[in-house]
């Protein structure tokens, strides 16, 4: 395991674990879906995965194409549209808690750092969708919002 520190956050990652898992896979989650606002992040998926995001992502031995999940929430007003999703890594959060934040009866919201102008990130225990390769292997969840541009033709969704 390798200690990262980002943020809040001390992790102890298996990157070499988490490659060998990301390279099983055939595709993101993005990919799997022919909605419009899938494709639109597909293409537009190097516009969230800056510098500092492509960093850390190597650091945890993540593929940047190999997202679990993509989920479209709206439009914004300005003009950008909603996006969150997360990854997958082997390994544990050793401090800085989990960014999933309990706020009632049964209501959680995320706790996510910026990283950049249309981009945040955090990490969780919460491991949701757990493909084949990662099952029963140590997992920390990289949750992670972004407001992206329409690049596709396709109609925008309502």
């Amino acid at each position: 395991m390798e200690a990262i520190n980002f943020h809040r956050w001390k992790l102890e990652v298996d990157r070499a674990g988490t490659q060998s898992a990301h390279s099983q896979l055939t595709g993101g989650g993005a990919e799997e879906c022919d909605c419009h606002p899938c494709k639109n992040f597909v293409a537009a998926r190097d516009l969230v995965v800056g510098v500092e995001f492509r960093s850390l992502l190597d650091a945890l031995g993540v593929d940047p194409s190999r997202e679990v999940e993509v989920l479209y929430y709206s439009r914004l007003p300005s003009g950008l549209h909603s996006y969150g999703g997360w990854f997958h890594a082997v390994g544990r959060i050793a401090a800085g808690g989990d960014c999933w934040r309990k706020v009632g009866s049964g209501l959680q919201l995320r706790g996510l750092e910026v990283l950049a102008p249309h981009l945040s990130v955090g990490f969780g225990t919460s491991c949701e969708l757990v493909r084949e390769p990662f099952r029963g292997l140590p997992l920390i969840q990289l949750d992670f919002m972004a407001e992206l541009p329409r690049v596709i033709s396709a109609p925008e969704p309502d």
